[in-house]
Order: C-alpha cells, then sequence, then structure tokens
C-alpha cells in the first residue's frame, strides 16, 4: 500500500482512500445500490476529500471484502470515466470462494499535478473457481 500511497502523492493533489476492512459503513453505502452520484458523496464524507476527477486518486484497499464495491468499479468506468481509481489485491484473496484471476485493461493517465509523466494504469479483475 506504500507504494501506491506514494504514487498518489507524486501524482495527484489528492488522495481518497478507503479500506474496506475496516470501513463498515462504506461496505453498506456500496451494497445499498450504484447511485454514482450518491457513492460519490459517501467517499467525500467518509475519505474528508472532495473528489475532483484527474485532481484524486480513489484508493479502494481490501476491495474483496465489499463485492457490491468490485462491481461498482463498472459504474465507476462507465459512469466517471474520468475519475482515477485504484483498487489494489492479493491474488491469493478469495471472493465467495473464488480467486481472484487475470483480467487486464490498460488505460493512460496524464496527471494535473506532474503533466509531463504519462502513467499506464492496469485493472486486474477476474473470478475463477
Amino acid at each position: 500500500m506504500w507504494l501506491l500511497l506514494e504514487f498518489g502523492k507524486t501524482f495527484y493533489e489528492k488522495i481518497a482512500y478507503i479500506r474496506f476492512d475496516r470501513a463498515p459503513r462504506m461496505k453498506e453505502s456500496f451494497e445499498q445500490d450504484y447511485d454514482m452520484q450518491r457513492l460519490l458523496t459517501s467517499i467525500e464524507l467518509h475519505t474528508n476529500c472532495r473528489l475532483d476527477n484527474e485532481e484524486t486518486l480513489l484508493i479502494l484497499d481490501e476491495i474483496q471484502e465489499c463485492p457490491a464495491a468490485i462491481t461498482s468499479l463498472k459504474y465507476f468506468c462507465e459512469d466517471l470515466p474520468h475519475m482515477h481509481v485504484v483498487a489494489p489485491v492479493c491474488s491469493e484473496n478469495r471472493i465467495n470462494g473464488n480467486l481472484w484471476g487475470e483480467l487486464y485493461t490498460e488505460q493512460t493517465f496524464i496527471s494535473k499535478k506532474s503533466p509531463t509523466a504519462r502513467v499506464a494504469g492496469v485493472n486486474r479483475l477476474c473470478l475463477r473457481s
């Protein structure tokens, strides 16, 4: 996690950090529905950080503890494509008895803090039994 926080400090103005194994209210918020405006408000209240698209890195740590948050990644991509979200997990973590597998999608981010730096992001999400 240290590396992601350092990455955020280097390339972003702000970092909003949620650790699902220690944030039961955030789990409840994600499990309620996928109203992205409501979720953004909930995240801002929990992290005390205003989410400003390209200026903020949202870190969803221990996301395997909240399957609804995993599903929400789809809606972040569809409804909030400019929001920069990172959801790190260990490949040995289990979700509902399944192991994380591998599916990669790539995006390139240009940070306002360091506009000459280009950062390639890799999202890894696939379940296998």
